[in-house]
């Protein structure tokens, strides 16, 4: 699937909706466990999103352009970012601000967002980071390197449960 801002905006209206405090540091997981995860059940990502391996993890790449375009240029009724500190790290939390749309996902995906929800609503941003650090993708990978869709087969989840 090639990028789709529509669907982009829409998982993460949908993470900021249904998690509370999200960072960003634990959005760009959210995203990259949802896309590879669509790709596992259907062989075909939801977002379209390119993945690249960073020092923190996986996130989409050029993540900051496509949320500071979400926020100032497309979306700023429907995602805002407030500046909070946990644990004392600050950091930008993602409030959504209306209802994303959730008719551009297939049951699949729909499926697929309600098991990362499941699966990651109590892990930190610091935790899950550091999970995404163990998937085969991530590890086989050095960083500013794509992260091939063909590394979601070895996807884990919470507590090693191979999804």
């Amino acid at each position: 699937r090639r990028f789709d801002l529509d669907r982009f905006e829409a998982a993460i209206l949908y993470f900021c909706r249904e998690l509370e405090k999200p960072f960003k540091t634990k959005l760009n997981k959210l995203l990259w466990y949802f896309d590879f995860l669509s790709f596992k059940r259907q062989m075909r990502s939801a977002t379209g999103a390119i993945y690249i391996h960073l020092p923190y993890g996986p996130v989409p790449d050029e993540y900051d352009f496509y949320l500071a375009n979400l926020v100032r240029e497309r979306a700023l009724e429907s995602i805002e970012i407030v500046y909070d500190e946990e644990k004392g790290v600050a950091g930008e939390i993602f409030k959504a601000k209306e209802e994303p749309e959730l008719s551009l996902f297939n049951e699949v995906e729909h499926d697929c967002l309600r098991s990362i929800v499941s699966n990651f609503q109590t892990m930190g941003a610091r935790e899950i980071a550091d999970l995404s650090h163990g998937e085969m993708g991530y590890k086989q990978t050095a960083d500013g390197e794509m992260i091939s869709y063909e590394w979601a087969e070895e996807m884990q989840l919470p507590a090693g449960r191979k999804e």
